[in-house]
């Protein structure tokens, strides 16, 4: 799977995505400014905030420790550690929670101390008040909402006004807001509280969506904390995200009664939009075929929605396939929406077919980024779909895509067209003529690589300990997930696992990897050993193997799968983007996917997004 991202990017431009919400790109680009310049700073700390945003932090505390960051006495990159030391609390439980609470605390204090700026005083604040310390969480606020008022005081005597200041400054002014809300939130203060929140929403116009969520998070742990209903902070939601799907717009698809053409369509898909109102629908995720697909992204486009292109195959192959049927005067207008899509990703590579599998994972990764942007922004997402109401024989298309998002619960907003056709030979129609089907069916698999680090040190004589120790483990962890593994082998140190859903592939992972952490200290080897795991989600052939006399799998995404093992870093799960679109999809809530970039696999097999799997903590 690829992603479309250029080479070297201004701070603007990283600045754009960090403000958009996707912090995954902007981690990727603030990372090769910083390659390309490694004496800037800021290039540095935009590294660190987005990946840390992301989730990744792990990542990001190794990035900001291996530059010797905390040598700085600097308000900015002492405040971002504590940021950092504040996720690793709040993903902690227990004393250790409370005691990591403490320390981001005092590091946010620490800042403070240096500038008197407000920002590191109400965090410390709030994650006293989070730790238990009422009285100390108060006399805080106190402090930052004074420091609120030097700064508003100091920018009335310069004659500053928000409406007229650059997006920085705008900026400023929108922190100087939601650390009033949240002191005054603090303090039980909630009319003074929304008088803020109502100055932040009103500031925030040019749609700084990634301030608006890590917003409403911050103040909803206080709403937690102190027992209030969050529902205040609803003046901060930000716009839906959207997964579109429809029909293409083929010529004998075309109504005689203009329930399905194109100007018909069009007006339809407009008025929808224009229904939601200005902060309705903020991004879109779905493909680009001819017809609904560019309908919808025209439209979004044109009203300043922000569009993310996700296809099965190549750009050629999928105008070939995909636009030209509808005639050439649509493949301008398809080349125009991508060149103005913030993101393109391409699910599968040259040569892996063209079949209706490979049109379903295009559609179930769309889906599943679309739900994790949601969940990350703290938004609503849905799905827009024109559809004929027709179900279909086959195992993709409209209806197909529909069938998969009702599995999730989720909302589907339907635009009804009719066919020409009658309805009950409706089924004959296809989605569109992908040629001839393929005698040996391909089937969604997750499939599991891992190897054991420091194995080549083991003498002759350890072999039969480790067999008994590490093995013995890594086969007891895979118990629980038995009726899930359909075909699994081993090789001297290493192990490959194909599960029938990605949920159990996560799960299983994980379980090895805590396995093998709880018997480290027993194990009695002279060296070292750990295990690195990777997990692939996608098509694979499935067939009977004459020489195992059993099924087994095979396809370029079990190489792809295999190449990803060795980058691996001891003791971590590494995913690849189409697993955690499909984990999110399928609603697993107790597993996190932290991105951690785009990294090049082993043997020169190109590079991808990849996150590291984490279990969030059971209180």
């Amino acid at each position: 799977m690829t992603s479309r991202s250029p080479t070297v990017a201004t701070l603007d431009t990283i600045r754009q995505r960090q403000d958009s919400g996707d912090h995954l790109q902007a981690a990727d680009l603030a990372q090769r400014l910083f390659e390309a310049e490694p004496g800037n700073r800021e290039a540095l700390y935009r590294l660190v905030l987005n990946i840390a945003r992301a989730g990744a932090t792990d990542r990001a505390l190794e990035i900001y420790t291996g530059a010797h960051l905390d040598e700085l006495e600097d308000s900015e990159f002492i405040s971002l550690r504590a940021r950092i030391e504040k996720d690793l609390a709040l993903a902690s439980v227990g004393d250790e929670r409370t005691d990591r609470l403490r320390g981001a605390a005092e590091l946010y204090r620490r800042a403070f101390r240096i500038a008197g700026e407000h920002y590191p005083c109400v965090n410390a604040a709030t994650l006293l008040l989070l730790a238990g310390d009422e009285t100390t969480a108060c006399d805080l606020a106190e402090e930052a909402l004074e420091a609120c008022t030097r700064e508003m005081a100091s920018w009335r005597d310069q004659g500053c006004r928000p409406e007229a200041e650059s997006a920085h400054d705008l900026r400023l002014h929108y922190y100087n807001a939601v650390s009033r809300a949240e002191g005054h939130l603090i303090l039980g203060e909630i009319a003074e509280t929304m008088l803020a929140l109502t100055d932040a929403a009103r500031l925030n116009y040019r749609r700084n969506h990634s301030d608006r969520a890590g917003t409403r998070r911050q103040l909803d742990m206080i709403c937690t904390a102190k027992g209030l209903n969050s529902s205040i902070l609803d003046l901060l939601r930000p716009p839906d995200v959207l997964h579109y799907v429809g029909h293409m717009l083929l010529p004998e698809r075309v109504n005689r009664r203009g329930d399905f053409t194109e100007n018909t369509l069009r007006e339809r898909i407009a008025a929808y939009f224009d229904k939601q109102g200005p902060a309705g629908v903020g991004f879109l995720y779905g493909s680009l075929a001819c017809g609904s697909d560019i309908l919808i992204a025209e439209a979004a486009l044109n009203r300043g929605i922000e569009l993310n292109v996700v296809m099965p195959f190549d750009p050629d192959l999928f105008i070939q396939r995909s636009v030209r049927p509808a005639g050439e005067e649509w493949i301008p207008r398809f080349q125009r929406c991508l060149d103005a899509a913030e993101s393109v990703t391409q699910t599968g590579a040259s040569g892996e077919g063209t079949d209706d599998v490979m049109l379903t994972y295009a559609s179930r990764t769309a889906m599943g980024l679309a739900v994790l942007r949601a969940q990350y922004l703290g938004t609503t997402v849905r799905q827009l779909a024109v559809w004929d109401g027709i179900e279909t024989e086959r195992n993709a298309g409209t209806a197909v895509d529909i069938g998969i998002w009702k599995q999730t619960d989720r909302k589907t907003d339907v635009i009804s067209v009719r066919r020409r056709i009658a309805a009950k030979s409706a089924k004959s129609v296809p989605e569109a003529d992908y040629g001839a089907g393929e005698q040996v069916k391909r089937v969604f698999r997750a499939f599991l690589f891992g190897d054991i680090a420091g194995f080549s040190r083991i003498d002759e004589t350890e072999l039969p300990l480790f067999y008994d120790t590490m093995w013995r483990a890594v086969s007891k962890a895979m118990a629980p997930f038995e009726p899930a593994i359909e075909f699994s082998n081993t090789w001297g140190d290493a192990i490959h696992v194909v599960f029938s859903d990605a949920t159990a592939g996560a799960h299983c992972a994980l379980s090895i990897q805590e396995t093998l952490r709880s018997i480290a200290p027993t194990a009695s080897f002279p060296h070292g050993l750990g295990m690195r795991l990777s997990v692939h989600y996608a098509p694979v052939y499935a067939r009977f193997d004459p020489i195992l006399a059993r099924q087994a799998f095979f396809g370029t995404n079990i190489t792809k799968a295999a190449r990803m093992e060795p980058i691996t870093p001891v003791g971590e799960v590494y995913a690849t983007e189409p697993l955690a679109a499909e984990l999110a999809l399928s609603g697993v809530s107790d597993i996190s996917a932290e991105y951690v970039g785009i990294v090049p696999l082993a043997k020169d097999y190109g590079a991808f997004r990849m996150h590291a799997l984490r279990r969030w903590p059971v209180a």
